[in-house]
Formats: C-alpha cells, sequence, structure tokens
C-alpha cells in the first residue's frame, strides 16, 4: 500500500513505525513542518533517520495538493499530531476537497479542569465537523479511545494505538558500586509530570535507595526545595539532561522507572524501559499506563497517590531482591510486542480490516497468545 503521515516534526516516537512500514515494501511519505521543534531540540532530541522513507518537509499550498493527489485512489493519509496547525488544516481542506482516504493519530487530550472542558468541547465539535470523513482514529492506549469515544466518535472506527521507539542496545554491564536500590525518573521537570508525588512517595520508603532524576524544566529548582524538605535529597541525584545513550545506561542499572504523571498522553519513556527490561510504575493518567499488563511489568497507581505510590514502590523494590536478571529478560522478551515492527505490522493488519475484508485486529499487547 501507499501511505502519507502528516506529523509536526519526524517523530522519533513514530518514525521507527513509519520505517518499519517502509521496509515491509510499502511507498511512505512522512511530511512534516519542521524535521526537529527548537524545544525538542533543547531537550536533547535530533531528528531521527528516515530510511527508505520520503521526507517533506513545511510543503507550501500548492506542495500539500500535489502531496494530497498524487496517487489518490491508492494511498492512505494519517494526520499526528499536527491537524490543528495550519499543514494540518491545509492537508485536511485538500482531504475533503479530492476525497482522499484518511484518518488520525492521536493521544487523548489533558480533561483537568476548565481547560479540558474546553478541550472535550473542542474535540466534540471536530467530531461533528470531520468525523464523518475519516476512515479510522488510531488512539493512544485505551485512554485515548475512551477519550474519543467521549467525543462521539464511532467505536467501529477507533483502534488502540502506541507509539514506538527504536529498540535499545542492551549492555547489561552496567557497575553498581552500592547495594542500594535505585530508582529512576526519566522526564521534564514540569508540574504535569507529578514528580512532587515521587518525592514525598520516596519519603515514605524505608529501604535504602537513591533516586536517579533525568531532565530539566521550569520546576526543577521547586522540586529540589521540596526534596529537601521531604528529607529526600541526600538520596537524589538529579542528573539535568543527558544524551539518549546515558538515558539507557541509566535505565540498565536502576531497579524501576517511575513515570507519575498527572496527565501524559502517552510517555514514551514507558516503551523504552520495558524494553531494556525495567519495571515501570506510572500513574494511570499515562497513556501508556495500557502497556502494565500485570506485575511483570510493573504497576499502575492513580495519579496523585502518594500512598499508592509509595506502597508501589515497596513491591517493586523487594521483587528486584529475588533474580532481577532473570526478571528484566521476561520483560525484554514480553516487550517485543511493542517494538516498531510488531506495532507496523498491527497497522497493517488494522488497514487491511479498513480497506478490505480483514478481521478487526487484537493490538499486539492485547493478545492472548502473548
Amino acid at each position: 500500500m501507499k501511505f502519507t503521515f502528516w506529523a509536526n516534526i519526524f517523530s522519533p516516537h513514530l518514525v521507527p513505525v513509519v520505517r518499519s512500514l517502509a521496509a515491509l515494501g510499502h511507498e511512505v511519505t512522512m511530511v512534516a513542518e519542521q524535521a526537529v521543534s527548537p524545544q525538542r531540540a533543547a531537550m536533547g532530541w535530533r531528528a531521527p533517520d528516515l530510511g527508505d522513507v520520503r521526507g517533506v518537509l513545511a510543503p507550501d499550498g500548492r506542495a500539500v495538493q500535489e502531496l494530497v493527489t498524487e496517487d489518490l485512489a491508492e494511498r492512505v493519509h494519517i494526520v499526528a499530531g499536527v491537524r490543528f496547525e495550519p499543514l494540518g488544516v491545509t492537508a485536511l481542506r485538500a482531504f475533503a476537497k479530492h476525497g482522499a482516504r484518511w484518518g488520525i493519530v492521536s493521544e487523548s487530550a489533558d480533561p483537568r479542569g476548565v481547560t479540558g472542558a474546553l478541550r472535550r468541547w473542542k474535540y466534540g465539535r471536530e467530531r461533528a465537523r470531520i468525523g464523518g470523513s475519516l476512515h479510522f482514529v488510531l488512539a493512544m492506549g485505551t485512554r485515548g479511545v475512551d477519550w474519543f469515544l467521549r467525543a462521539g466518535y464511532d467505536s467501529d472506527r477507533l483502534f488502540e494505538f502506541a507509539y514506538a521507539v527504536d529498540t535499545p542496545s542492551s549492555t547489561r554491564n552496567v557497575s553498581r558500586a552500592d547495594c542500594a536500590a535505585r530508582v529512576l525518573y526519566v522526564g521534564q521537570m514540569i508540574q504535569r509530570k507529578g514528580v512532587d508525588t515521587l518525592l514525598q512517595a520516596c519519603a515514605r520508603l524505608d529501604d535504602s535507595f537513591t533516586l536517579g532524576l533525568v531532565g530539566t524544566g521550569e520546576r526543577e529548582s521547586a522540586l529540589r526545595k521540596l526534596s529537601q524538605d521531604v528529607g529526600v535529597d541526600d538520596r537524589c541525584d538529579w542528573l539535568g539532561a543527558v544524551p539518549s545513550a546515558a538515558v539507557h545506561q541509566a535505565m540498565e542499572a536502576a531497579d524501576v522507572l517511575v513515570l507519575p504523571s498527572y496527565h501524559d498522553g502517552w510517555g514514551a519513556v514507558v516503551n523504552e524501559a520495558l524494553m531494556t527490561g525495567l519495571p515501570v510504575i506510572c500513574s494511570e493518567q499515562c497513556g501508556a499506563a495500557c502497556l502494565i499488563q500485570g506485575a511483570l511489568q510493573g504497576a499502575a497507581f492513580p495519579a496523585g497517590d502518594v500512598a499508592g505510590l509509595s506502597s508501589a514502590l515497596r513491591a517493586q523494590l523487594e521483587r528486584a531482591k529475588d533474580d532481577p536478571t532473570a526478571r528484566r529478560d521476561q520483560i525484554s522478551a514480553w516487550a517485543s510486542c511493542i517494538a516498531d515492527d510488531a506495532i507496523a505490522d498491527y497497522f497493517e493488519r488494522v488497514m487491511a480490516h479498513v480497506y478490505g475484508t480483514a478481521e478487526r485486529p487484537a493490538a499486539p499487547w492485547r493478545r492472548r497468545d502473548r
């Protein structure tokens, strides 16, 4: 088949799947407003290798029309993260004008507070405007599916989906100078990420541990003060922004990764950790919480629940004392279902169902044979 993906950047969380589709023999184009945004570049992101995918940057209106009409009857367009931006708006108008086949990839929006109510209204209005013309929604996790159901979308057009990351190279030879348990956080130091919940939960732990915190952000100074106030500052390693290779090293050396977000449309760090064999504790408000299928992968807790997170941490750190190597091998083996080739295969099956006679597929992390 022929696919064109429309996005704001060449996202490292989508490109692995797009690249795998091209490797499977599909003709794939990826259109983006820019290779990487300045904000993401400041966080250490780099534009990923597109492999055999044709990349198109910042097309003007005429070029968009040409991209939409190219092989019109054979091509499927997938809009990801850009449909409210100028590029996406122009593309959607061209889809409607020319009768293109198309759908979207989308996370759930943040449902909290007054702005959450406004977002629900916005998505409901969008559904009334374009919901009848799109053919599918690839919604991130069960939270994404629920969000679009509440916006009034037809369940037959909704498919649970996931981001993917490049498969990390395993080292497993990272030295540890002490026997203290290692808890790891990777992400921005902003309010939405819930690092305050993590610091308060760690303050309730009795066992010896260290907490590694990778990332920077506007809340870092306040969080450093909070770590002092709750008495865990001597156990915290504030690592700042580090290259991806160093993140993988930190994951290899850790016992558990925590993503305590009050809201996260997905949370690709969960993929990275599981593929490294590292168990994860994440809040139920993370899209990637759908990957926590049981105790093997880790645990999920209600966002902001300090007691719930501290209890989950105790349980995971206790399990880490048994046979961490065997468990890591089990987790990384399970995580083959969220590798880029597995997600690409699932995408193919969804397209075969939407545009053919194939049965509706189950997401690979939901399959009973796993």
